[in-house]
């Protein structure tokens, strides 16, 4: 079977702005306004969040945590935890654009 990808074309997200057209910008916020998403189904282990703190006290965040305009954690829930457990103040985030009413299609 033939592999068919796109490779031109316009494409949009929910929000009618042109694919990669958010913004991706990187703010450092207080981690004590951050909260956590109240579905979020992953939980860590008070093991993880020291393995997700030494991983950044090493390397610093490889990953911005992913919240939206309300301070609310989307994505990076045990990275908070493990800046929190380091004493951290700030961390960095990048807010989503994308209102939670569309769930984003998948690419592939």
């Amino acid at each position: 079977m033939e592999n068919k990808r796109s490779t031109g074309g316009s494409f949009t997200n929910p929000g009618g702005q042109p694919a990669g057209a958010f913004s991706r910008e990187i703010s450092y916020c207080a981690i004590s306004e951050l909260t956590p998403h109240p579905s979020n189904m992953r939980k860590h282990s008070p093991s993880q969040i020291r393995a997700i703190a030494k991983s950044i006290a090493a390397f610093g965040f490889n990953a911005p945590i992913l919240a939206d305009r309300s301070l609310q954690i989307l994505a990076g829930h045990g990275r908070c935890e493990g800046a929190k457990s380091l004493g951290m103040t700030h961390a960095p985030v990048v807010f989503s654009t994308i209102s939670p009413k569309h769930k984003p299609r998948p690419t592939c």
